[in-house]
């Protein structure tokens, strides 16, 4: 799930660290400052649940590129960060691909979509039993 956190240079007023919770409360990102005007970005990764560290330094910060996570055993991507309104616009174009993709994608894509339709009710059935959860700990899926 897609969430936003605005941040500015004067979060880390009185503080060396902030730490960003997911809506479920888990946390997902802590960000340091550290010497010499680095920050330093822990990720609690999604897929390989590992925490990955991301040194950026705040001139890089400051040149309002859009910094991509990734997860460094997958290399898929976590999340985002630079100016709110260029990564609402990869986003948007993210999600164009991802409509031209699954127009392409007929139903043969799969070797047998009934088995991957009953797989994926199933799963369903699990999630609203309870038995399925974010790696986070969060049951609300």
């Amino acid at each position: 799930k897609l969430e936003f956190n605005k941040l500015s240079r004067f979060t880390f007023s009185g503080s060396n660290s902030v730490e960003l919770a997911c809506s479920c409360g888990a946390t997902k990102m802590i960000i340091s400052l550290r010497k010499r005007g680095e920050l330093w970005f822990q990720l609690s990764c999604v897929i390989c649940e590992a925490m990955h560290l991301r040194v950026i330094s705040s001139q890089s910060i400051r040149q309002q590129k859009v910094v991509t996570f990734t997860c460094q055993e997958t290399g898929l991507e976590l999340g985002y960060m630079g100016p709110y309104d260029k990564i609402r616009q990869l986003i948007q174009n993210r999600k164009e691909v991802e409509l031209l993709f699954s127009e392409l994608t007929s139903e043969d894509y799969f070797n047998n979509s009934d088995i991957m339709h009953q797989v994926l009710t199933y799963i369903n059935e699990l999630a609203e039993q309870g038995l399925v959860s974010c790696q986070c700990g969060n049951y609300n899926i």
